[in-house]
């Protein structure tokens, strides 16, 4: 794949890089290359891998991340009776049980309707299994950025169904945290495309934390049936809620990252640009 922006007049710009995580859904993650060379390839503090170009140009130009990578659906087999308890000390635990800016696990309204789904139940797998179908029964397509909004106009895109799950998740001390990246759009496989010319899918979804079975992703935007399973392929681009680009990005932390973020140059004009090339990605197969 190569995953690609041509843009101009611009003073830095962050690409997120594939890299191998949890070897479920996408394995074999190998970068050939990005170019032109950045000034700083990184990990920030979820792990997500970000590539930085200090750039300062009225040019356009092509930014681009190629790489290899396995991708197939995924399909969990989990055994409820065999969870164990959780490490409530453990610095994953910390971090994925705590609020945020866009998932308000704390809120009194996320936390009293996340009782209420899930009522006596205890597991967290089952409990899981109930906020999920809550999700994609309950919230409809709405103009919400955040879990509380979600929740209160019962709407909202793939990114703040995700961050309600995530809250309710966390307020009944599940971690929990976003998943974002690349999707076919139910094309059974990745296609190249373009931005506009709608050849390149994002998406916002989630995964829970089980002990003795780690992360567990689902999509309550996709409806009931993606809980226990992502029934298409995927590439993961982030993970976390609180990602910190550094570098002097202006609009710090991201909820997520799936797409290239700039600093755009004060004195840069839309003709900088490429129209129908900001953003695209090429699909070679190999069987």
């Amino acid at each position: 794949m190569e995953y690609a922006v041509r843009i101009g007049g611009v003073n830095k710009l962050w690409m997120p890089v594939p890299r191998d995580w949890d070897g479920v859904g996408m394995t074999g993650v190998s970068v050939i290359d990005i170019s032109p060379p950045p000034t700083d390839r990184y990990q920030e503090a979820n792990g997500n891998e970000i590539a930085f170009w200090q750039i300062g140009d009225q040019n356009s130009q092509t930014y681009r991340v190629v790489f290899d990578v396995k991708v197939q659906p995924i399909y969990y087999q989990i055994d409820p009776s065999n969870i164990g308890p959780y490490d409530r000390t453990s610095p994953l635990y910390q971090r994925y049980t705590q609020p945020s800016t866009w998932v308000q696990s704390d809120h009194p309204e996320i936390v009293q309707q996340a009782q209420a789904i899930v009522g006596s139940e205890t597991n967290p797998y089952t409990q899981a299994r109930l906020l999920h179908r809550w999700v994609a029964d309950n919230i409809r397509s709405g103009e919400a950025v955040d879990a509380v909004t979600a929740l209160r106009t019962r709407g909202g895109d793939c990114a703040p169904r995700a961050f309600l799950l995530v809250a309710f998740s966390r307020a009944l001390g599940v971690p929990a945290r976003p998943v974002s990246g690349l999707h076919t759009a139910y094309q059974g496989s990745f296609q190249s495309g373009s931005w506009h010319g709608r050849g390149v899918f994002t998406h916002v979804w989630m995964e829970f934390y089980l002990p003795d079975y780690g992360w567990i992703q689902s999509d309550a935007s996709a409806g009931a049936r993606n809980f226990g399973q992502i029934d298409e392929p995927r590439v993961v681009l982030s993970r976390g809620d609180v990602i910190d680009l550094a570098h002097g990005y202006p609009l710090q932390p991201l909820a997520w990252f799936h797409m290239p973020q700039c600093d755009i140059l004060s004195d840069s004009t839309p003709a900088t640009q490429t129209v129908g090339e900001e953003l695209r990605l090429a699909v070679e197969r190999v069987r």
